[in-house]
């Protein structure tokens, strides 16, 4: 519904002659509790011929466009005798960030612990953890779909993806991300905006191997 336009709706409350009472209704205390998406909201009754007569008036906002832009993205490790190639990439078109990037072992890994965790400031500056996790790799891998935001995150990487990231990670397969990027399809029609960072990191032994931080912006 565009911002010009109106959805009324009209109620009446129809009393029966033949009844001894009626019913009247008193103005009703409306609060807006939606405010990125609703523009105007009005609740009003009259009353005419012992009768009352309630009627709303609605207006929405128009669908935001927003974008997520990546700012930084580092992805580092410390295993050389582990990592044979490890290349990353980001570029920006039309207002839009892609990240491309590939990874092959020199070994299998049947076991790698991380810990993940992703901050978000509003435009006032006041800082949200949307996730904080530690745990090993491969339940991360199944437990993913539980919380909302890693949900949409791990769908979008899938469809960029290819050498499907399951326990154990085998050696000399080039898992490939290519030109992967947010959808805001994927999310709901209304984002804060503000900056994120998200910093991910993977252990083996209590080792540190890979670190991967992103920086970037929820922007209109």
């Amino acid at each position: 519904m565009s911002s010009n336009s109106y959805l009324w709706v009209l109620l009446i409350a129809m009393i029966d002659a033949k009844q001894n009472f009626q019913l009247v209704l008193d103005n009703p205390i409306v609060e807006n509790l939606a405010p990125e998406l609703v523009d105007e909201i009005d609740f009003r009754v009259t009353q005419l011929n012992n009768r009352s007569y309630l009627s709303t008036k609605l207006r929405l906002k128009q669908k935001s466009k927003f974008r997520f832009i990546f700012d930084k993205v580092n992805v580092k490790h410390s295993a050389p005798e582990l990592v044979e190639e490890l290349h990353y990439s980001m570029i920006q078109i039309n207002n839009r960030s892609y990240i491309s990037g590939n990874l092959i072992l020199k070994r299998n890994i049947s076991k790698m612990d991380v810990n993940s965790c992703m901050d978000f400031w509003k435009t006032d500056n006041k800082k949200v953890r949307l996730y904080n996790l530690h745990t090993d790799t491969c339940s991360f891998l199944t437990m993913v779909h539980k919380n909302p935001i890693m949900s949409t995150f791990s769908k979008s990487l899938k469809k960029h993806t290819t050498g499907d990231f399951q326990c154990p990670f085998k050696a000399k397969l080039n898992y490939t991300l290519t030109n992967w990027y947010l959808d805001e399809q994927d999310f709901p029609n209304y984002v804060p905006e503000g900056t994120f960072q998200t910093i991910t990191e993977y252990f083996i032994e209590k080792r540190k191997i890979f670190r991967i931080l992103t920086t970037g912006r929820v922007v209109y």
